[in-house]
């Protein structure tokens, strides 16, 4: 049977050649696709907006950012894939869609979800130097931060002036503003009859290193008017210059997981060691394990002590450019002085408690001594014959109350000793 034609010459069993309109199932597609989206985007956005006004507590509101993130994504994702299962996108075109809304999930999302994905080394990198940000006269902190009891303007430079860098052993991690050593040290000081008043100023934080207290030291060390500053090295410290240095730089793996964090995080939860391997691969230079100093003879792991030493040296500069003097205190850690410290120790599994290797670390600063200008103190002895027990807590490897005394006595010892060699005592 033949077809017939209409006058117009268009098929009257098909569509007008030319025609380039969408087929009505398709249409009937879009159409669905277009309300879903219509009614979803209100719902997530009513669903804020009463979220936001409902639910004030910071806590709260955590549980429900990553679910908004994870609805748009999602939709996202679904409305490229639907439109080219069975609405008009081809599939030729679907795939670059997808890879934008991959990408696109990869650089939005991450704020929204990094605390259920754990997003650590995500954060890291939006602000490596993770200095503290509190303030407040009477809660132990000044105007900059600091875990410190004086304020910036009170440190005149008639004054003997001390900074203390360092870490959390330095910060005081578990324990009270008037705890710590620093704080400690100076109320010892003050205890004394000094030419001038003395004030300290505790630079130190949290998983901080000396090359992130050479940032801070340069972006605020300055108003402090320092006569002496005391760089305490803890044992972390060694791999964590490499890596806050990696991290700053966006070098290797972080490049990546500054880029697509999810993909990266997924990769390292299912796969530790693939993860492990990529970051051997593409950071070399990096340790993986933090304790590896005191895992290993010191031949072995020398080459890693390179990053350490010229941020030691960089802060030497800078005290010779504002001239003050300058030291190194090296703390050790409980593993290495004492097997019965800390018996519910989170971290005991990472280290060997008196190992063959636990004072390599030591003997390399004995080493680095005759060849720099500054000198170089070590606690470990004062730790290893104390008669304190404990001197850290049980379930942490942190110096307790009466742990943080018997370092603030060794260390007022030093202070005293090159302060009176400068004439300041």
């Amino acid at each position: 049977m033949k077809r017939t034609s209409d006058t117009d010459g268009s098929s009257s069993t098909g569509t007008p050649p030319g025609d380039s309109r969408i087929p009505p199932a398709r249409r009937k597609h879009a159409a669905f696709l277009a309300s879903l989206i219509g009614a979803l985007l209100p719902l997530i956005a009513l669903a804020a907006i009463v979220h936001w006004r409902l639910v004030p507590v910071p806590q709260l509101r955590t549980i429900f950012r990553p679910l908004y993130a994870g609805l748009f994504s999602l939709l996202a994702l679904w409305c490229v894939v639907y439109a080219a299962w069975r609405g008009p996108l081809r599939w030729n075109l679907a795939l670059p869609l997808l890879a934008l809304t991959y990408l696109g999930i990869e650089r939005f999302a991450p704020p929204f979800v990094h605390v259920p994905l754990e997003l650590k080394t995500y954060n890291a990198l939006q602000d490596p130097d993770h200095r503290p940000h509190r303030t407040g006269r009477n809660r132990g902190w000044n105007s900059d931060s600091l875990r410190c009891q004086s304020q910036p303007e009170e440190f005149r430079a008639e004054d003997t002036n001390i900074i203390f860098l360092g870490d959390s052993f330095t910060f005081g991690m578990n324990l009270d503003p008037d705890q710590c050593f620093p704080q400690l040290v100076e109320d010892q000081l003050e205890a004394r009859d000094t030419k001038q008043r003395v004030r300290v100023a505790n630079f130190a934080w949290t998983s901080s290193s000396p090359l992130l207290s050479w940032r801070r030291l340069v972006d605020i060390g300055e108003k402090y008017h320092p006569d002496l500053v005391a760089l305490c090295v803890d044992m972390t410290d060694i791999r964590d210059d490499i890596r806050w240095k990696a991290l700053l730089e966006q070098d290797g793996v972080y490049g990546l997981v500054a880029h697509i964090p999810i993909t990266m995080r997924a990769l390292e939860f299912t796969s530790p060691s693939a993860y492990a391997a990529l970051l051997r691969r593409l950071n070399p230079e990096m340790p993986i394990e933090p304790f590896f100093m005191s895992e290993a003879p010191l031949e072995e792991t020398r080459p890693f002590f390179a990053e350490i030493t010229k941020n030691i040296n960089r802060i030497e500069a800078w005290c010779d450019d504002h001239g003050a003097k300058f030291v190194v205190i090296v703390l050790p850690r409980t593993y290495q002085c004492n097997e019965f410290e800390s018996p519910k120790n989170w971290e005991a599994d990472r280290y060997t408690t008196l190992g063959p290797y636990s004072l390599e670390p030591f003997r390399f600063f004995d080493e680095l001594q005759p060849d720099v200008n500054y000198p170089i103190h070590s606690l470990l002895e004062t730790f290893q014959t104390t008669e304190v027990f404990p001197t850290s807590f049980e379930d942490d490897p942190h110096w307790n109350p009466e742990g943080a005394q018997v370092a603030a006595d060794a260390v007022y010892d030093i202070v005293v000793d090159e302060l009176s060699a400068l004439g300041l005592l």
